[in-house]
């Protein structure tokens, strides 16, 4: 239940990032087109100041919407020292028959892996079914990482 919720918390949200700068526009679009048929005096000054705070509430709303760059948790002294730990950890555990380097890459290059918590969900994944021989109980995203950082085998 509290799974839907949060669900639709975030589709609600993400339909706000979209209608809030439409909602803008069209009112600022409007407010201008009113100003233009009305005599210049205080209803037309009036009418072209909301335009532009509507203009003005458009753009925030644009630059909110777009994705934040912000530094790597990775690429922090603490996140190259969880990574420095991952790949010597996965290269004793492996013995070879992984790129443990490529792994960790893979695993934080995107949604849920790209946070530390992400990152160490995914991680306990691998961990539990490694220890259970059950590579079923991995999530999908592990379990391709892991598949796309098979080291080759020398024939």
């Amino acid at each position: 239940m509290l799974a839907i919720l949060a669900s639709a918390h975030s589709a609600g949200y993400r339909a706000g990032q979209v209608l809030a700068p439409v909602a803008f526009a069209a009112g600022a679009i409007w407010l201008v087109r009113r100003a233009r048929r009305q005599p210049a005096g205080r209803a037309r000054t009036t009418d072209l100041i909301a335009a532009l705070v509507c203009a003005v509430l458009l753009v925030a709303a644009v630059v909110r919407a777009l994705p934040e760059r912000q530094p790597g948790v990775w690429e922090s002294d603490q996140g190259r020292q969880i990574r420095a730990g991952f790949v010597a950890g996965c290269q004793q555990t492996a013995n070879g028959t992984l790129d443990c380097g490529c792994l960790f890459d893979h695993l934080t290059g995107a949604p849920p892996g790209n946070t530390s918590s992400g990152f160490a969900m995914l991680a306990q994944s691998i961990q539990y079914a490694v220890q259970r021989g059950d590579w079923s109980l991995m999530r999908p995203e592990a379990r391709e990482a892991l598949l796309a950082c098979r080291a080759v085998q020398a024939s």
